[in-house]
């Protein structure tokens, strides 16, 4: 299965309320839209949307990159795809791990703040702010399963709390992530981060997550991320 059958499937089965013929609407492109300001970092996103579509569904699209790599730009061609297809696309960027960067928990509540932002100016962006979904790729797979089924936890819950839309409902319809990492402890057993390049990363992972580890095994299995292959 690929990526474009799991984010069909999202869109479809979860976002839609119904099934309908296949779009072909014109495309908007809005580039570096300023979402919110955390520690002094300045985060923005690019949204695509479906031209002449009022209430499209809309999802949060999260890159990835192992958390130290990569940006918004990853979505520049799924973005204007699934736009013309009916459904809006907000890419995001988030602080990615660098000495002295408050990376984590950061980086989960930057992914928050996007959720905040769409649902709070559903009306200025034309979606829906009842058909919020989310995608992600390796570490924003992590982030967007993070938001979704831990958002209110304490530990994503407690600070920025003078962000604009701070008391905006961050839950979401449905997430897919493709090759995320969900179980930190699991991983920091392997052979995979023994290697010399990825000692930092194990570090800020493996140590700094392991409330994250106890927050996802306190949920419903239910309502735990499921790993399907791609």
């Amino acid at each position: 299965m690929n990526m474009l059958f799991w984010i069909a499937a999202l869109a479809t089965g979860l976002l839609m309320p119904a099934a309908r013929a296949k779009a072909d609407y014109e495309v908007m492109t809005r580039n570096d839209i300023f979402f919110a300001e955390h520690d002094g970092v300045k985060l923005f996103g690019d949204f695509y949307a479906p031209k002449g579509l009022d209430k499209a569904p809309v999802l949060v699209a999260v890159h990835g990159g192992g958390w130290q790599v990569g940006n918004r730009k990853f979505y520049s061609n799924w973005g204007p795809y699934l736009a013309k297809n009916g459904y809006a696309v907000f890419a995001i960027e988030y602080r990615l791990m660098k000495p002295d960067v408050k990376t984590y928990p950061g980086a989960v509540y930057d992914t928050k703040a996007a959720v905040q932002y769409v649902r709070a100016k559903a009306g200025e962006l034309g979606v829906d702010p009842e058909r919020i979904g989310m995608v992600g790729d390796s570490a924003g797979a992590h982030l967007s399963a993070l938001v979704a089924l831990a958002g209110e936890e304490p530990a994503f819950s407690s600070e920025y709390r003078s962000d604009p839309h701070a008391s905006v409902s961050a839950k979401v319809k449905a997430v897919v992530g493709f090759y995320g990492v969900y179980d930190m402890l699991a991983h920091g057993s392997t052979t995979y981060w023994r290697g010399p390049a990825t000692i930092f990363r194990r570090n800020f992972l493996v140590q700094r997550l392991i409330q994250t580890a106890e927050s996802f095994s306190r949920l419903p299995r239910s309502v735990t991320p499921r790993s399907t292959g791609i």
